[in-house]
């Protein structure tokens, strides 16, 4: 192969390779929440119910999956249990109105509005990053980024918040984010969010009864999801940028190789003359 032709065949090869790399990085680019997953409308399904809960004003049943945007309400004596895809489990008690804004398993962010009541969130550690549950209330929100058990009693004019284990920031008013700890206890009133203060036993555990279905009469339940559950990105996600990664080193090494080829094929050799074989004569003089 000619000089020329072998500088064609490499110019070819790392052109292969950029185009190779440039695609890699648009992949990796791709944001989470564009990624799709089966039924995005459907956000949880009930685990247990009471009767006296409604959702959109018609009775709530057992078997029922929970939509985008649904307003669950219960009387004074309606409790209920959903847990929502990607797995934060709510826990709601009586008198309370809840609204799912918003849950995206995939990228792990859920919006919740407590409009009033009683509401109990367990949410566990998040599998990606930028994973995040938020409660919102009349006076503020509560966010949670690598999980947390907490209680939440909302109403027109104020809210309390009790961590029962992790860490949950919360904001409202003027004043900047807080982070509450577990065993701590908060109010958010008109003026924003209050002093720190140490959650007493029996508090806590006065707060758990008042959203559980343990040992409530006439409750139905409990099931798990009905329908397929989406992998939460990060394991898919993180397979996805290690073979990214791997396409995009090995074009790297190839490009790499490719030049060095390309070098070594144009370089001349000059041979060595032959050594002479026997005696060496040497003429007399």
């Amino acid at each position: 192969m000619g000089n020329a032709q072998r500088a064609t065949a490499m110019k070819q090869n790392i052109l292969q390779r950029g185009v190779a790399l440039s695609l890699c990085c648009l992949l990796l680019q791709l944001p989470l929440g564009a990624q799709e997953y089966p039924n995005p409308d459907m956000v949880g399904a009930v685990l247990g119910v009471t009767p006296g809960v409604m959702v959109n004003q018609s009775r709530l049943i057992s078997t029922q999956n929970l939509q985008k945007h649904d307003l669950l309400s219960t009387d004074n004596t309606g409790r209920v249990k959903v847990r929502l895809r990607g797995g934060p489990v709510l826990d709601i008690g009586s008198q309370t109105q809840v609204r799912i804004e918003g849950n995206n398993p995939i990228s792990q962010q859920t919006v919740v509005q407590l409009v009033s009541g009683r509401l109990r969130s367990e949410v566990t550690k998040f599998m990606v990053n930028g994973g995040q549950y938020e409660v919102k209330v009349p006076q503020g929100s509560a966010q949670v980024r690598d999980g947390a058990d907490f209680f939440l009693e909302a109403s027109p004019s104020r809210s309390v918040l009790t961590v029962y284990s992790g860490i949950v920031i919360v904001g409202g008013g003027k004043r900047a984010l807080l982070d509450v700890a577990g065993g701590q206890t908060v109010e958010l009133g008109p003026a924003g969010v209050g002093p720190l203060s140490l959650t007493n036993e029996e508090i806590e555990q006065t707060t758990m009864a008042e959203t559980s279905l343990r040992g409530v009469a006439g409750q139905s339940g409990s099931r798990e999801m009905v329908e397929s559950e989406p992998k939460p990105a990060g394991s898919s996600h993180m397979k996805r940028n290690l073979i990214i990664v791997g396409i995009a080193g090995a074009a790297a090494v190839g490009a790499l190789a490719g030049m060095r080829g390309g070098k070594s094929s144009t370089t001349t050799t000059t041979p060595t003359p032959p050594t002479p074989s026997g005696p060496v004569s040497i003429p007399a003089n």
